[in-house]
């Protein structure tokens, strides 16, 4: 008796297993309704990959991919999109309309009379270069940077110098040594490309030249000195008996008159425009002549004891142009002798 209940109690054993894994024992139990697992299936080397129903992927995305494995292996494969590159998005806006900057005679433009103790301040941008004209008698011997990681320098001419900021946001100097003696010193200011204001572009530095320096200095490689087409200076003979005072000066605005000169005279070559006691401290204007009717800019140097007299090589009407500031120059006759400033009829 005690046998029997042992094996009834081994027979109900199993048949409660059985009932919780759904299956004898060391067989897998049934999935349960309603899910399918997802087993890998490992595929031989040059078989396709399992099918969707093995791997989860989409029918449509194993349809293009077998479409491309086919299309390659024949050869044919898709065109490389080479275009050049994509716009940058970064015009700077300020250009669409230029408007001259504080300082600048046009948009980019800036003249600076150069005196031994004043700074000169260049306004730069990243992306552009910055070119500085010295007097066309001048050379340049040697030029130092103060940080010459965010700016480059390079002399492109014995007296021209190319500046550009490798970087925004920050400032620093360029000194200039001269043959003549005379010291240059900027101060340089790096802007974005996003600025309000538009940089300067081209900046002219006129200096009086002391004739106790000396003759010109040559030019590197030796030689005489040649000058560049539209350097020249002709060798006129100067007449008193020539020159003529029958200018007069008018100007839209009271304030246009700080640009204006003290008197202005002509000898029949030249027009001279004598700034005076006040040479120091007037800002030069941009010298254009009057030509049917249009302004076309002209030739102009210095002249004078302290670099007082600003000499335009041309003669007859004039306009003179310093940023918003203008003041008109008109020959009116021998009879006329005055020097005032009128206002514009």
């Amino acid at each position: 008796m005690r046998t029997v209940a042992i094996i009834i109690a081994l027979l109900v054993a199993c048949a409660s297993a059985m009932a919780e894994t759904g299956g004898p024992p060391g067989v897998l139990p049934k999935p349960a309704a309603g899910r399918v697992p997802l087993v890998p299936i490992p595929s031989a080397p040059g078989q396709l990959p399992p099918p969707a129903a093995a791997t989860g992927a989409s029918p449509q995305f194993l349809n293009n991919t077998e479409a491309a494995i086919d299309q390659q292996t024949r050869g044919d494969f898709p065109v490389m999109d080479r275009s050049p590159s994509l716009p940058l998005g970064t015009l700077q806006r300020s250009w669409d309309r230029p408007k001259p900057a504080t300082g600048q005679t046009a948009p980019g433009i800036i003249h600076y009379m150069w005196h031994a103790d004043f700074i000169m301040s260049l306004r730069t941008r990243d992306f552009m270069v910055t070119t500085l004209f010295l007097p066309s008698w001048e050379r340049v011997n040697e030029f130092y940077l103060g940080d010459p990681v965010v700016f480059e320098a390079k002399r492109v001419r014995p007296n021209v110098i190319a500046v550009r900021s490798r970087n925004a946001g920050a400032d620093s100097n360029l000194t200039v040594l001269g043959a003549s003696g005379n010291v240059y010193n900027f101060y340089l200011r790096s802007e974005t490309w996003n600025s309000s204001q538009v940089s300067d572009l081209t900046v002219y530095v006129d200096a009086p030249r002391n004739e106790a320096q000396g003759p010109v200095p040559a030019a590197e490689g030796g030689g005489e000195e040649t000058a560049a087409p539209g350097d020249f200076l002709r060798q006129v003979a100067f007449r008193p008996e020539n020159l003529r005072f029958d200018m007069k000066m008018y100007a839209r605005r009271k304030e246009d008159a700080a640009i204006a000169p003290q008197r202005v005279y002509e000898d029949g070559v030249f027009t001279y425009f004598d700034f005076g006691e006040q040479s120091d401290s007037v800002a030069r204007p941009v010298v254009h002549q009057l030509v049917d009717g249009v302004d076309t800019v002209v030739n102009t140097r210095t002249a004078g004891p302290r670099g007082n007299i600003l000499i335009a090589e041309a003669v007859g009407d004039f306009t003179l142009r310093n940023g918003g500031r203008v003041v008109c120059v008109r020959r009116l006759g021998k009879e006329a002798e005055t020097q005032a400033i009128g206002e514009m009829p």
